[in-house]
């Protein structure tokens, strides 16, 4: 099956999603807010997480209704009031910065899917292992003892509550002791394979000599034309967006209707440039079905 952007090198894909973050911060605008929100659902959709979406708008629900309504009740910064509640004036300028903001937050959490598909563990060894492999090493490790933890956790609970040991059933101190236990069992487990991992690690004569990746990239010609073009549509949309005055949006900005050439020509540079990972997919999708 295609593997769509995970085609390309894994540092230009680091470099993609790092610009996007930061592109997406710059023009907080509802406007590219929204067809960003559009186009990272479709690129998840793509790389096949549906279920995942899903859970991620129902994780981002109750934090971006909490945003709307506590940005729009204590900020009343703007010029166009609606309604008061006592005494206090709600502004439509207060109400649509904090929708923004929400849609800001479910945006990055919809891109990070995408992310976590793409930049695999593999891939990330692989850009930054050359560069700092200690450092590389031991941000894995510790990005994947967080899921483990979880997992284990999840595991000791369920053997707990076979010998009568329930941290949500029973008095305070009853739960107190049986959480005790749970994590006493959890660090011990945890650092036992720790020491097992280290053992193992010094017995293949990690780190005695330098060591080449057990797989390797290497940049193609599709590489280099992401790289170039991302660089031009994202910079050029950056940059048209800075000289139209919109690199801090202010509240009484939100809703100004009409814009200039400039700033029209940043949006298409923008959407050009959050396309990228959709015509790969699409592109690697179609080669895969003619290839079938």
């Amino acid at each position: 099956m295609s593997r769509g952007f995970s085609t390309v090198h894994p540092t230009v894909c680091f470099l993609y999603y790092l610009l996007l973050f930061a592109l997406l911060m710059l023009a907080f605008h509802p406007v590219i807010l929204f067809i960003a929100f559009i186009s990272g659902v479709w690129l998840a959709a793509l790389q096949g997480q549906g279920g995942s979406i899903r859970g991620t708008l129902r994780f981002c629900l109750l934090p971006s209704g909490i945003v709307i309504v506590v940005h729009s009740v204590f900020f009343n910064v703007g010029s166009t009031p609606l309604f008061a509640i006592g005494g206090k004036p709600i502004m439509l300028e207060a109400i649509t910065y904090g929708i923004t903001m929400s849609l800001a937050l479910i945006v990055l959490f919809v891109w990070f899917l995408s992310y976590n598909q793409t930049m695999t563990a593999e891939r990330f060894l692989c850009m930054a292992a050359p560069l700092l492999p200690q450092v590389a090493l031991v941000t894995m490790i510790s990005l994947r003892f967080v899921p483990l933890l979880k997992e284990r956790l999840h595991q000791l609970v369920l053997i707990q509550k076979l010998r009568g040991l329930d941290v949500y059933d029973g008095s305070m101190v009853k739960r107190a002791k049986a959480g005790a236990q749970l994590l006493h069992a959890l660090f011990s487990w945890s650092l036992q394979e720790a020491l097992e991992t280290a053992d193992s690690m010094k017995a293949r004569g990690y780190g005695v000599t330098k060591r080449s990746t057990y797989i390797s990239w290497s940049m193609t010609r599709q590489d280099w034309l992401v790289l170039v073009y991302m660089i031009v549509t994202g910079g050029g949309g950056a940059w048209c967006w800075l000289i139209g005055g919109h690199g801090q949006t202010a509240y009484e900005r939100i809703i100004q209707v009409g814009w200039t050439i400039v700033e029209w020509r940043s949006i298409v540079l923008l959407v050009l440039f959050l396309c990228i990972p959709l015509v790969i997919e699409l592109k690697e999708r179609w080669q895969w079905h003619c290839w079938k």
